[in-house]
């Protein structure tokens, strides 16, 4: 057979469930969810919808899918709108700050179904943004086509069969343009290894486990990598308290230290690669950005629909019905440079329902001459350059380094909580009296910093110490800082770089963060200062969020535990870069800066950004940001898309 069958469905296809009364006490569900803080109902409600909608139904799959992440930090974010100067009803002591008793408290005096008292329009609108009380034409239409239209969102979760997880979905949003959802089984490219592992099994016993249901290879698929995952950074932490008493060691000793921790490097360089095709297989391209190069993007929508004609009529002749998603089509096409021309072959293939290697040779020189055709039309180094990727990961994918991925390691990535925060920081900027950092930039003269606050970190403060002062920054240098150094520096700088051990939370907790008014770029480049501690049933939270709900555009930490020989060379790396390029954004700074860890994963993969896209301060003609700039390109590519139907 030629076809590959449909890789979206909820209901077996002759199934006699009915699918509007499935709509209709699912919709009641999610409107009772919104009145009530239970994430975990609102989570599975939400992804019910997702997978009721699938790809028919776009616009309101997306809105219900980006709806089931993020619920913890949108009830945060509406309980500090409404009690700016409380962090709840009880107080959350710091050494319990992650106690699952002590975060119930605080969503218990939420009340999230009582209308708040806000006195500011915006504030309003913030409330309907972080409740999401609007329909999902609404927001796409009111708020989500408003975002800048280099911005592409690509959100991510899993997908459960029998309590296992089973799938990956995929969710890209660029601003008017319809949502691409991807629903990817697990097993579409652990097949292989599987299949290997059964026939190395040595014994019957071992044949029977490798034999079980597929719901059930599904799950051991993703739950022995993270376990793969876990053990590795379990043996990357053990080192580095190895590397404490390095200086000692004798010169043998010091060789077989840097023999584990290279091997460490390597074993985590394999799992990203996995990561990216096993997890995600021919679909990672969805990930990517749209070309930044304003000339590439015109010429790939100009030429799209015929290419997409081509295909279907070349395919046509030998009676294959083809029907091409258009904006699938535009994305592959993008990427045709980031692979060899079989491999684009292949995926032209995938995406018209076909399956390469089982076509004839003259269906396969057809799919061929194509996409040569389509290779020669676009310059190679002109389409390798992206913009701005902003990645929203569910509970079960945030612990893992996407960002370093092959085909992400040298784009601009971040990541936030939900798309509320995303349309809340541009609301923030479009209704500030003042011009902020998303719209001017962020004056990298306006700085301060921490450094080797706990007396221990010697090596880091004769390195950084002099690094930050030469730049005439304000600082404290072997110094523990008290809560009110911090609030006034906070408030009034536009970056934050923080040097010592975890986040800082010893000296300003999240508590302290929380009740903060504003908040500049923030940079922690203590051990694990960007990880994300589990929370039960709630979202994982840390205090990267923090800063992030108390109004910072961008914060950009470790997510496990990194030597600070390694993390002072990225800091400075970043520092550097940023100051001599003001058109990359810090998440692309940040992608660049990895280079200079001596571990390029071990270390490197460890930073990561949170937030959007901001920018170093140009002069004062430049404004960085605009949500509503007209765009030639993204006219065309609406008109091209709209062709006469409604999105809705």
């Amino acid at each position: 057979m030629d076809a590959i069958e449909p890789q979206w469905s909820l209901f077996p296809a002759k199934s006699n469930f009915n699918l509007k009364d499935a709509e209709f006490n699912l919709k009641k569900a999610y409107e009772i969810s919104c009145q009530i803080c239970c994430p975990k109902l609102s989570h599975d409600v939400c992804m019910s919808l997702t997978l009721l909608y699938g790809r028919e139904r776009p616009i309101e799959a997306s809105f219900y899918f980006n709806a089931s992440m993020g619920t913890m930090s949108r009830a945060q974010k509406l309980f500090k709108l409404k009690n700016p100067t409380q962090i709840s009803g009880k107080k959350i002591s710091q050494e319990n700050s992650n106690s699952q008793d002590e975060l119930t408290n605080m969503f218990e005096t939420l009340e999230l179904g009582d209308s708040a008292e806000i006195s500011t329009k915006s504030g309003s609108i913030t409330e309907e943004i972080f409740k999401l009380k609007m329909s999902p034409f609404d927001m796409k239409d009111t708020h989500l086509d408003n975002l800048p239209q280099t911005w592409t969102i690509c959100s991510l979760a899993l997908a459960y069969t029998n309590g296992l997880p089973s799938h990956v979905i995929i969710s890209r949003q660029i601003p008017r343009t319809v949502p691409t959802l991807m629903k990817i089984p697990l097993d579409r490219n652990f097949q292989l290894e599987n299949q290997l592992e059964k026939e190395e099994s040595s014994s019957e016993e071992e044949s029977l486990e490798n034999s079980e249901e597929d719901e059930i290879s599904h799950g051991n698929a993703y739950l022995n990598f993270k376990l793969k995952f876990e053990n590795l950074m379990k043996g990357s932490k053990a080192s580095n308290l190895d590397a404490n008493s390095t200086e000692t060691l004798p010169k043998s000793e010091w060789n077989d230290w840097w023999k584990k921790r290279n091997k460490l490097d390597k074993d985590l360089k394999k799992m990203v690669e996995d990561l990216e095709e096993k997890f995600l297989g021919n679909f990672k391209y969805l990930l990517l950005g749209t070309p930044s190069s304003a000339k590439s993007h015109r010429k790939l929508l100009e030429n799209v629909e015929e290419f997409s004609e081509m295909l279907k009529r070349e395919l046509g002749k030998f009676k294959l019905k083809v029907e091409v998603d258009l904006e699938l089509f535009t994305l592959v096409v993008s990427c045709c440079h980031e692979m060899s021309e079989e491999k684009f072959s292949e995926i032209l293939a995938e995406i018209s329902n076909l399956n390469f290697q089982q076509l004839s040779n003259l269906k396969k020189e057809a799919i061929l001459k194509i996409a040569a055709k389509i290779r020669r039309k676009f310059d190679e180094e002109e389409m390798k350059s992206r913009n701005p990727v902003i990645l929203i990961l569910d509970s079960r994918l945030q612990i893992f380094p996407w960002e370093s991925m092959p085909i992400l390691q040298d784009q601009p990535v971040s990541r936030v909580p939900s798309v509320s925060f995303i349309l809340d920081k541009v609301l923030e900027s479009e209704s500030s009296q003042v011009p902020s950092m998303l719209q001017d930039g962020v004056n990298l003269d306006k700085g301060f910093f921490v450094v080797n606050p706990s007396l221990d970190l010697v090596n880091s403060q004769e390195t950084l110490a002099p690094f930050f002062q030469r730049r005439g920054w304000q600082g404290l240098v072997a110094q523990e800082p008290t809560v009110e150094f911090m609030n006034s520096q906070l408030e009034s700088q536009d970056l934050f770089v923080y040097c010592g051990h975890g986040a800082g939370e010893k000296y300003f907790t999240w508590e302290d963060v929380f009740k903060l008014k504003k908040t500049p770029v923030v940079m922690l480049m203590g051990c694990s200062s960007g990880a994300l501690w589990d929370a039960g049933e709630y979202e994982p939270s840390g205090i990267a969020l923090s800063y992030l709900l108390s109004g910072s555009p961008a914060v950009v930490g470790n997510l496990w535990d990194v030597t600070s020989g390694d993390s002072d060379r990225f800091c400075m790396a970043l520092l550097e870069s940023w100051d001599q390029n003001e058109e990359k954004p810090l998440s692309q700074i940040v992608s660049e800066s990895r280079k200079a860890c001596k571990l390029s994963f071990v270390v490197g993969a460890a930073p990561i950004c949170y937030g959007i896209p901001v920018y170093k301060k140009a002069g004062k003609s430049a404004r960085r940001f605009t949500s509503k700039e007209s765009s030639d390109v993204v006219d065309m590519e609406v008109q091209m898309r709209s062709n006469g139907k409604s999105t809705r």
